[in-house]
């Protein structure tokens, strides 16, 4: 039932090492995810395609893309820019902000496909719409339109 092999165990031993780091946030995510990658390239867990195959997905370049865009979006004040223009025509009422969210993240779907980089990237416009239309951060409201 049990099996003897080294490599399974040794397998089983880094992979819930770095779900146990992650869990606990003893360290940064970043800091665990390197030392996930080192660990299984010097123990030989598996070959290096199989390590950093989902770097060469276009998913996950769009994801990252996303990220980058967002926090530069709100870096440079152009969240800020752009909750400016829409507050008037989105903050009369919460039926029509959440609507008009929703609009502005389907018309970025022909600019961005993927749904976690749009994400990404409409996070920093929406918590400055939220926050020029007078909603908390972290309130019900605020957590709702987001």
């Amino acid at each position: 039932m049990f099996t003897s092999d080294p490599h399974l165990w040794l397998t089983t031993l880094v992979v819930a090492a770095t779900i146990l780091l992650w869990a606990s946030a003893r360290l940064p995510e970043f800091i665990t995810a390197l030392l996930f990658f080192a660990a299984a390239m010097l123990l030989h867990i598996a070959p290096a395609a199989s390590v950093f195959g989902g770097f060469a997905s276009s998913a996950f370049w769009l994801v990252l893309s996303g990220f980058i865009l967002g926090v530069a979006i709100r870096k440079v004040g152009l969240a800020d820019r752009l909750a400016y223009r829409l507050a008037p025509h989105l903050s009369g009422s919460w039926p029509r902000m959440v609507g008009g969210v929703i609009v502005i993240s389907y018309l970025l779907a022909f600019v961005m496909p993927s749904n976690m980089g749009r994400i990404a990237l409409l996070m920093p416009v929406v918590g400055a719409l939220a926050k020029r239309a007078g909603i908390k951060e972290g309130s019900r409201g605020w957590i709702g339109l987001a």
